[in-house]
């Protein structure tokens, strides 16, 4: 089933400028943004992400699970990571 921007828009609050930078590739969206859009299109955030071919969508798609790793981290266990990376 094919969503409008407005229908997308509707389901997700987003405004149709904020679907369509997006869809440009103008901005950089928040895992919340990237949660919601799956959602609406009944897709797993990866999925969402492996769409389009190429290396940009297997950057875009490490990329999310990197950052719902640290999302997932305490500040303890991501100040430790970091430092850790300093002594590799």
């Amino acid at each position: 089933m094919l969503l409008s921007r407005e229908d997308l828009g509707r389901k997700t609050g987003l405004t149709v400028k904020d679907i369509e930078d997006i869809e440009a590739g103008a901005g950089d969206p928040t895992l919340t943004i990237i949660s919601l859009l799956a959602e609406a299109l009944n897709l797993s955030p990866a999925e969402l992400l492996h769409l389009h071919s190429g290396h940009d969508s297997e950057f875009n798609a490490c990329r999310f699970h990197l950052l719902q790793i640290l999302d997932n981290m305490s500040k303890k266990e991501l100040k430790e990571a970091i430092q850790g990376l300093g002594n590799g």
